[in-house]
């Protein structure tokens, strides 16, 4: 379906939980977030319903995220119900990785088509001080198994301005590696209003000074790897690209595609914006499928022009945990 800015939107991202195994800085607190009960989340039965309708207006990507959609149980039968869904192309997941080798082939016979992994550093010391845990090691080791059973890994990692994390580094994972390192300037979301974070340009500079890096060519291509806005570039002798997603930057806002749906059952057209569509409640009163439908198309047809991270309105305080990162 076509928005009011004449931008195709085809691409769901739904949050099956709010809750995670991780405690990021820039996220949330070392207590966590104040939790959503199990009644006010949407079981896996309403989300296909959702997913069903918004496949009949041209939502043909799906992304599962959280939260940590893997410490919710059975994803990949969520997975595979919407991957029998008419006109889904293809469903893909993010993780943090923690649980990912345990699950990893259960995911690949849902249908998987590719997988995410939140990774901002590939130093264990600023690992555990970011994430507040100790599985450092266990990520890694889950995004080579993933690599090695011939699954798309991307990985994702923030651009926070923390001693030792040297983001910079996490580029050298795609050497030797068919994995693609995607750099996600910090959003002023939950905690991260508060820290400071590093642009896409700063850290191409960083990037072309590594001593790994010098001498080597970067060239922009025009490579459209999954559903997303990230600007991808080849590196002489890199077997995966390199990719930047700079909404601060260069907001990309005129080719955006998605829609959210929070795992409470908001759709949001939006990530940073108050607006939204409380779908839960008609679920759960026997919404028709032609009311369900118009309500996703009033989502897609209000969805704005473009996001308002430069500036300084109240907003509330956001966190990627409770909208799905």
């Amino acid at each position: 379906m076509i928005d009011s800015f004449n931008r195709q939107i085809d691409y769901l991202r739904i949050s099956v939980t709010d809750r995670c195994n991780l405690r990021c800085r820039y996220c949330m607190g070392e207590e966590g977030l104040p939790l959503t009960t199990h009644d006010k989340i949407l079981t896996y039965d309403e989300i296909v319903r959702v997913a069903k309708a918004a496949a009949s207006l041209g939502i043909s990507k799906i992304r599962i995220t959280g939260g940590e959609p893997l410490v919710r149980k059975n994803v990949d039968v969520l997975i595979k119900q919407l991957k029998h869904i008419d006109g889904i192309e293809d469903v893909f997941l993010t993780t943090n990785g923690v649980l990912l080798a345990d699950q990893l082939d259960k995911l690949i016979e849902a249908g998987v088509g590719s997988i995410n992994v939140s990774l901002d550093t590939i130093n264990a010391k600023a690992y555990n001080f970011i994430t507040r845990r100790d599985e450092h090691e266990n990520v890694i080791k889950a995004i080579k198994a993933a690599v090695n059973k011939g699954l798309l890994v991307k990985i994702n990692a923030v651009l926070t301005a923390y001693d030792e994390q040297r983001p910079e580094d996490v580029l050298l994972l795609a050497e030797k590696l068919p994995i693609h390192i995607r750099y996600i300037e910090q959003m002023p979301l939950g905690f991260g209003k508060s820290e400071n974070g590093i642009s896409s340009h700063k850290m191409m500079r960083r990037i072309r000074n590594m001593p790994q890096i010098s001498g080597r060519k970067i060239k922009r291509i025009n490579a459209k790897i999954g559903a997303g806005s990230a600007e991808y570039y080849e590196i002489e002798g890199f077997r995966g690209y390199l990719g930047f997603i700079s909404p601060m930057s260069h907001t990309f806002c005129g080719e955006c595609n998605r829609l959210r749906l929070t795992s409470e059952g908001e759709l949001k057209p939006c990530l940073y914006s108050n607006e939204g569509i409380e779908l839960r409640a008609k679920l759960r009163t026997g919404c028709m499928e032609s009311e369900l439908k118009e309500m996703i198309k009033t989502a897609i047809l209000t969805k704005p022009k473009a996001h308002k991270f430069s500036e300084d309105e109240a907003q509330g305080v956001y966190s990627m945990a409770k909208i799905g990162g």
